[in-house]
């Protein structure tokens, strides 16, 4: 399969089993995470946080990116493991492990009325966007402007340069979710 040729996200079930994805979970509660904004630019960060007519997007954990000069990956951070075990196990089942690079490691955390801003992860056309459900919630992902509920143990497949954004729960206390880009 060529990766990079496909026209709508691919659903992956039971990536990892339910156990561990609350294992996952547990140790992201221990965690440090930051006001999420779409732009890189930290006047937005203010504006999610504080300006009423701007939504907010929500929270974010950096482990891995490309782009960050000073973040520095601990490969032994067990959040890069499992984020490294959930890309090659994805990468095998599809055939598709000849990919160049973890571009970036982003883990998301919504709660109330947060809600992602649609945007695309990488302009370029060779990278593929991994979105992983750490548990199941009544939100979700849109892609391409259809809705995917957030299914345990499941993964969304799709090209970065497709617009997405996070939905946020409605009844459910909260959502996490794991999105990985990597390059090919």
């Amino acid at each position: 399969m060529n990766i990079l040729n496909i026209g709508e996200p691919i659903l992956l079930d039971d990536v990892f089993p339910p156990s561990e994805n609350i294992q996952i979970l547990k140790h992201l509660s221990t965690r440090d995470f930051k006001i999420q904004h779409e732009d890189n630019k930290e006047e937005s960060k203010f504006k999610c946080a504080f300006v009423n007519n701007v939504r907010h997007v929500g929270f974010a954990l950096l482990t891995k990116d490309v782009s960050v000069l000073n973040l520095n990956t601990d490969p032994f951070d067990p959040l890069f493991l499992w984020a490294r075990s959930i890309t090659s196990i994805i990468t095998w089942r599809l055939k598709i492990e000849s990919f160049k690079n973890i571009y970036r490691i982003h883990w998301n955390y919504y709660y109330g009325d947060q809600e992602g801003i649609g945007h695309i992860d990488k302009p370029e056309n060779n990278f593929i966007s991994i979105l992983y459900n750490l548990h199941t919630t009544d939100g979700g992902t849109e892609i391409l402007n259809k809705f995917y509920p957030d299914k345990i143990g499941q993964a969304k497949i799709f090209k970065s340069n497709w617009n997405h954004k996070g939905i946020c729960v409605k009844k459910d206390k909260a959502r996490a979710s794991l999105n990985i880009i990597l390059e090919y």
